[in-house]
């Protein structure tokens, strides 16, 4: 005798009026991200439809550790620490010319003024 048929949203699955012996169920398809187990589960049927109860645990898919190769992350970050860094170098040559020029200026007076 053979019967087909799924599981319901909670992994069971239902015979009805199975007389008395001993049955195998085997798995067709797997839920996604599960390995299919083709391995016939026994089951028997006692006396009166009492089944001796039958357990099938789908065992999950490994996923590889693959490293990533790209960076997936938005350019803001990389995009402000580079317009910090511009200002930053901006920023120090200005006082650099400004500090050269008070240089400059500090001498042309030092040079105006008569020695005494």
């Amino acid at each position: 005798m053979v019967i087909a048929g799924r599981t319901d949203e909670d992994g069971i699955f239902k015979f009805e009026e199975l007389p008395k012996g001993v049955y195998y169920f085997r798995e067709f398809d797997a839920p996604a991200g599960y390995l299919l187990d083709e391995t016939p589960i026994r089951f028997e049927v006692l006396e009166h439809g009492v089944i001796v109860k039958a357990e099938m645990t789908n065992q999950r898919i490994e996923r590889s550790r693959t490293p990533q190769t790209g960076d997936d992350s938005s350019p803001v970050l990389p995009l402000l620490v580079m317009g910090i860094a511009f200002i930053a170098i901006v920023t120090g040559c200005v006082k650099k010319r400004k500090a050269k020029k008070q240089n400059s200026q500090m001498e042309e007076t030092q040079e105006s003024t008569p020695e005494e």
